[in-house]
């Protein structure tokens, strides 16, 4: 797992947790900052689990290519 998986995943969490205590504490404002915290942990982690598949595929093309 690298840097910026860890950091989306954190961002999920941390979003989870302040959307539940705005809905606790009935702050509108805060549950939707959780929301989209929890939405960018989300394309953070996305992100990265594209650009790893896209290095992988690079290396199968560079063992393959004639040289």
């Amino acid at each position: 797992m690298n840097c910026q998986k860890a950091r989306g995943q954190f961002l999920q969490l941390t979003g989870a947790l302040r959307e539940g205590w705005g809905w606790v504490i009935n702050d509108h404002t805060m549950q939707i900052r959780g929301e989209r915290e929890r939405l960018l942990g989300r394309m953070q982690v996305r992100n990265c689990a594209l650009r790893n598949e896209r290095f992988l595929r690079s290396l199968d093309h560079e063992s393959i290519a004639p040289r």
